[in-house]
């Protein structure tokens, strides 16, 4: 509750104060500390330069990734975010982090043709009702048709899920083509007797509530209506994939 608290002033503060720094704005640097670094840290996060939770305190890691981001950008990479840094940062022309070399990324099967089955639309205020924590659904690939079975854990704008055996979790690495992977998939959950259009995560994280299921964390399933976890924003790449599996 207090982070989703923490989570709704910084957008209400980012709806209200862009943090595009102007002429006379504090440069973000060493020993910097408040809502403005946190959001730094949230926009590297996302952009694939920093790899661990916001904290508002800028320190050594926070320097390293926006000079990171700085150089990949073709800005000064003095480490510290000024009017500059900012500005190229929160706009839609920043350029994310290269993915390493060493990472090996995994897309599941192609749509092989006309779906033999699609599912119904439903708005994730009224689904996350039925779809209560610690209740299980059934979620099919809507492209291969891989079939396994999740527990709801968790979640306030999404679903956090996690698959509730060994064997079930082997299919949901399947249905992602092998791999823990960023992509994201179209699927249909099977509640109660009715089939529902989703969209679901390859990449597991965070928490982690069921044990022995050879899943470490959590993934995110989304409906419509869903948001990210943070700043509560709709994420396009997830409605495509529900729009595909939704019954016309």
């Amino acid at each position: 509750m207090k982070k989703t608290v923490l989570f709704f002033i910084c957008f209400l503060i980012l709806a209200i104060t862009p943090l595009s720094a102007s002429a006379d704005s504090e440069i973000l640097t060493i020993q910097s500390e408040g809502i403005e670094v946190f959001m730094l840290q949230k926009r590297l996060c996302d952009l694939g330069y920093l790899n661990y939770r916001a904290t508002g305190s800028y320190g050594l890691m926070t320097r390293k990734a926006v000079s990171d981001f700085q150089v990949k950008n073709n800005l000064s990479a003095d480490g510290s975010a000024g009017e500059e840094t900012l500005n190229v940062l929160f706009s839609n022309d920043a350029l994310r982090a290269p993915i390493t070399e060493t990472v090996t990324l995994y897309s599941g099967p192609a749509s092989t043709g006309t779906a033999s089955k699609y599912g119904e639309a439903v708005d994730w205020a009224t689904f996350k009702d039925i779809f209560t924590v610690g209740t299980t659904a059934t979620i099919t690939d809507f492209n291969s048709n891989t079939t396994f079975t999740v527990k709801r854990t968790g979640g306030e704008n999404n679903a956090w899920i996690e698959p509730v055996s060994a064997s079930d979790n082997t299919n949901y690495v399947k249905s992602f083509g092998g791999g823990a992977s960023y992509e994201k998939r179209a699927v249909l959950v099977t509640l109660n007797g009715t089939t529902y259009a989703a969209a679901l995560f390859g990449w597991p994280h965070g928490k982690d509530n069921v044990s022995d299921n050879g899943m470490s964390g959590h993934t995110n399933l989304f409906f419509t209506g869903s948001t990210s976890d943070v700043l509560n924003l709709p994420d396009e790449e997830y409605q495509e994939q529900i729009d595909r599996a939704t019954q016309k």
